[in-house]
């Protein structure tokens, strides 16, 4: 059934699986697209009601066949009377312990630890075509002996059929989540993102997390393709004995990390193992100031950068780009004004570069002109803009953007459009029936909103407005991989 994706996605909202059951006479063609589509994903992670209903219907076969990504947090599954709080507050785990308890059979928490533990069982064993999964816990989790049983009865059913792997968890849940040795056969895909834990020193976290996860990643040495590294709590700690432990990956592609720049060296010595295999490289700045430069050998496969920095540091991308040919480069998080951004650009100056992602304080004709100059082959660019200004110039003049003409996928994002007259003005007084890209979105946020979208209509009149959103509140979703 050959719907478009926005189509599924209102028919899996508001059809339950009884509905379509009763399609298994008349349409089951139609009944097997719609339920791939509803439980491609399940989360169960939370207080949802439709959560923990998802998550139920997977005792039936004929729906658990259908799920390939799961993501789950192990205390949502503990009745109210197992497994006491730890004795340091932990607001994750009250939320948890409170949540399915419930006189309804159907509830996965119903009754005691280990018929919760047997319900889950059956339940993983079913999961037979699962690809992808989640584990997020809190430090509730090292206390419990129901969530562990669960968790043993996770990788039990599920490790030989995972290709993707995220542990969301502070030091002392990683400890009762995984062995030493601990093997998945076929893992390709592996995120590590550590947590502060309130009942223990960040000297102790640090040790927990290394003598674990490092032999845990290192028995993977050999089908690991990406890896990703993020720290969201062991903020001051040097990672770099960790990264030095982790020695060469034959087949690693894709390497992603947000770390302090304490562990550089280590960071760097990662790299340079990999220089001539790495295709995909995305660096997060956990901390204030500039990163030092990468001066270990050039990144030679390198194709996509992505990068979420704190500080404008030319030093530090150049470093990144030595010797590289990247196709992709996005640069989150730090907006680049009029004098900033023609030395940024110049350092990615190609005639490879096809896919741009950058976060400008204003946008004006002659960064755009500069853009088409220094990417003459650009097929994709997404733009995070703070204002619209013409900079002076009565209207724009496009006469050396005959570049951008070849550009499929256009995206600009206003933060906070100050002047939307302006915007309209500048734009409809030029021809772009030169210049219509396959698919155009725009966010705009800021007053007058209305004449913005008059102006696009008038501009791109082929786009639909579908792919144009005018409102309040844009944020960046961000990419990690």
């Amino acid at each position: 059934m050959d719907f478009p994706e926005d189509i599924w996605n209102l028919i899996v909202t508001y059809l339950t699986p009884e509905d379509l059951r009763g399609l298994i006479g008349v349409n089951r063609a139609f009944l097997h697209a719609a339920l791939n589509v509803r439980y491609r994903h399940i989360t169960f992670r939370s207080r949802n009601r439709k959560e923990l209903y998802d998550f139920t219907m997977l005792q039936d076969p004929f729906i658990a066949s259908r799920v390939r990504v799961l993501s789950l947090t192990p205390t949502c599954f503990l009745p109210k009377s197992s497994d006491p709080p730890p004795k340091i507050a932990n607001k994750f785990y009250g939320a948890a312990i409170n949540f399915i308890y419930s006189s309804n059979p159907r509830i996965v928490g119903f009754g005691t630890p280990q018929s919760v533990a047997k319900k889950m069982d059956h339940i993983f064993a079913n999961l037979t075509y699962l690809d992808e999964l989640t584990l997020t816990c809190f430090d509730s989790w090292a206390v419990s002996p129901t969530a562990r049983t669960i968790i043993d009865s996770v990788w039990y059913r599920l490790r030989d059929n995972i290709h993707t792997l995220t542990l969301d968890m502070p030091s002392l849940a990683l400890e009762q989540a995984i062995a030493p040795s601990l093997v998945f056969p076929n893992l390709e895909a592996l995120t590590l993102t550590t947590h502060r834990s309130y009942s223990s020193t960040d000297v102790e976290m640090l040790r927990i997390f290394s003598s674990i996860s490092l032999p845990f990643i290192t028995n993977h040495r050999q089908t690991l393709r990406r890896f990703s590294l993020v720290d969201q709590g062991i903020y001051y700690f040097d990672f770099s004995p960790f990264l030095h432990g982790l020695g060469y990956f034959p087949r690693l592609k894709h390497v992603g990390v947000s770390i302090v720049f304490e562990a550089a060296p280590g960071l760097w010595h990662f790299l340079g193992l990999h220089s001539k295999q790495l295709e995909l490289l995305s660096i997060s700045q956990r901390q204030l100031g500039e990163p030092p430069p990468y001066d270990g050998p050039a990144l030679s496969a390198l194709k996509i950068l992505n990068l979420r920095l704190t500080a404008y540091t030319t030093t530090f991308m150049a470093s990144l780009q030595r010797g590289s040919s990247i196709e992709v480069l996005k640069l989150h998080s730090c907006s680049y004004y009029q004098s900033e951004i023609s030395r940024v650009l110049d350092i990615f100056a190609s005639h490879q570069m096809q896919s741009l992602l950058i976060w400008l304080d204003t946008l004006n004709p002659q960064v755009l002109d500069y853009m088409s100059e220094t990417f003459p082959n650009l097929r994709a660019l997404s733009l995070r803009i703070g204002d619209f200004t013409v900079s002076g110039v009565k209207q724009w003049d496009y006469s050396s953007m005959e570049h951008l003409v070849k550009i499929i996928l256009l995206k600009i994002v206003f933060l906070h459009l100050l002047n939307p007259a302006q915007f309209y003005e500048a734009i409809t007084k030029k021809d772009y029936s030169h210049w219509q890209p396959h698919v155009f979105n725009l966010e705009v946020t800021g007053p007058s909103s209305v004449r913005c979208e008059a102006a696009l209509q008038k501009v791109f009149p082929q786009i639909s407005m579908e792919h144009i959103s005018i409102g309040r509140g844009i944020q960046d979703s961000g990419m990690h991989w």
